[in-house]
């Protein structure tokens, strides 16, 4: 009997449970190298690629596991006649839920995962498994056989790796491929929650934020066998979601500082430009002026914010703004311009009429109380902001010496190379 787990039961604590088979017992040597297949109604191609897989790997040091997501045909049943774990989704939850629960059962210090519909080479494997001895993260590109991915999936895999590039800084040729190692620790780390097609992007952004060292192994890609799950438009736009929306604890600095510096600068330009007489905005204009100052400097500490917190408690590297940021002489200098800030709104603000000492004429007019108030007010966010950066500076050395430098190889940047297999330039 095959050993089998169903996903979907829930226990009194309201956590998924697990019925493990012999796969799982007490005492059995752990595999150095666990492969993950997700299969959704593949009945069709998970014979080929198991039957393949199994003539190039040693059952000694591996483990197959297919985690059937609901399939309503026969996959469940073909992966019975192989000598892998099957883990059984009650419904069909996505191609991220699947590696996952994959995940929560494997037990080799290496992962690979394979997709079940025979387009991936599975003679591919031992060459990532041994690419993975000098490399964190493993990707098979697909070198050749891109007649068979349709015009519009390549579309998309061209936007998202452009996307990728700009937003993240990844300089890898496929990012979205289904055929990928990397080692478990980092990924139990990365605490991946996609549930469908948006995973690899996840896992893609978090490693280049983790500054895993990235390798890459040229593969033929194949036609698929069996019907296509993917749906180019919708999936598409479940990807693009996750792009995106990992920008708010992965790249803050594009999402929010170099906005709100950008911001800032603007509006304390046009003020300049007021204060020497170029502009004479009044009023609403005035207004707007200022708010466009306060949210900038906001925005931008808000960035700030939230990339220390990703690297406290989302194990990512700080970029090089954060990292200018935490630097001595910077929060000096904040709290060097809060303070001249304050003066200065202080000795604009005694020149308004009404609010000038006895004796002193009101040589400003009522405008300039606002920029009286705009400058208070960013003396006193400056100063916090200084003092904000001293505290983390001190919490951030440990927690990086803990997490990303003992991962990544003692904090070395990110780096992309291409493994060349023996034997050509693809599988």
């Amino acid at each position: 009997m095959r050993p089998t787990s169903v996903i979907g039961q829930t226990g009194d604590n309201g956590h998924s449970t697990f019925a493990l088979g012999s796969s799982g017992l007490p005492g059995q040597a752990a595999p150095l190298t666990s492969i993950i297949v997700p299969a959704y109604n593949e009945e069709a191609g998970l014979p080929l690629v198991l039957e393949r897989l199994f003539q190039v790997i040693d059952l000694s040091s591996c483990e197959v596991i297919v985690v059937d997501d609901g399939s309503t045909d026969g996959t469940a049943t073909a992966a019975g006649r192989f000598p892998c774990h099957t883990v059984r989704h009650p419904v069909n939850r996505g191609k991220g839920a699947a590696v996952r629960s994959g995940l929560e059962v494997a037990r080799g210090d290496n992962v690979i995962v394979i997709d079940a519909d025979a387009t991936y080479p599975p003679e591919a494997i031992p060459h990532l498994v041994r690419a993975l001895r000098e490399g964190e993260l493993v990707l098979a590109t697909r070198a050749r056989g891109r007649e068979h991915i349709p015009l519009f999936n390549r579309l998309g895999n061209a936007l998202f790796r452009a996307l990728l590039r700009l937003l993240y800084g990844s300089r890898l040729c496929d990012p979205l491929t289904g055929l990928y190692g990397c080692r478990r620790s980092l990924l139990n780390a990365m605490q991946l929650q996609a549930n469908g097609f948006g995973l690899e992007a996840e896992i893609i952004i978090k490693g280049t934020r983790m500054a895993l060292r990235t390798l890459e192994v040229p593969v033929h890609y194949g036609p698929r066998i069996g019907q296509a799950k993917l749906n180019g438009l919708r999936d598409g736009f479940y990807i693009l979601q996750t792009v995106l929306r990992m920008l708010v604890l992965y790249n803050p600095t594009v999402l929010f500082m170099l906005p709100g510096t950008a911001l800032l600068g603007l509006g304390a330009s046009l003020l300049s430009l007021h204060l020497g007489g170029v502009l004479a905005p009044a009023g609403t204009g005035l207004v707007l002026l200022t708010a466009l100052c306060l949210a900038g400097l906001q925005a931008s500490v808000f960035g700030l914010s939230l990339n220390l917190y990703g690297a406290v408690h989302r194990f990512t590297r700080p970029d090089w703004v954060t990292r200018a940021c935490l630097r001595a002489r910077v929060s000096r200098g904040l709290a060097l311009a809060g303070l001249l800030a304050l003066a200065s709104g202080v000795a604009l603000g005694a020149l308004v009429p009404g609010l000038q000492p006895p004796g002193l004429p009101g040589l400003a007019g009522p405008e300039h109380l606002f920029l009286s108030l705009l400058l208070a007010v960013l003396s006193l966010q400056l100063f916090f902001s200084a003092i904000y950066l001293t505290a983390f500076r001190a919490e951030l050395r440990p927690a990086q010496e803990t997490s990303v430098a003992a991962w990544s190889g003692q904090g070395q940047p990110v780096a992309v190379a291409s493994y060349r297999p023996p034997g050509g330039e693809g599988l």
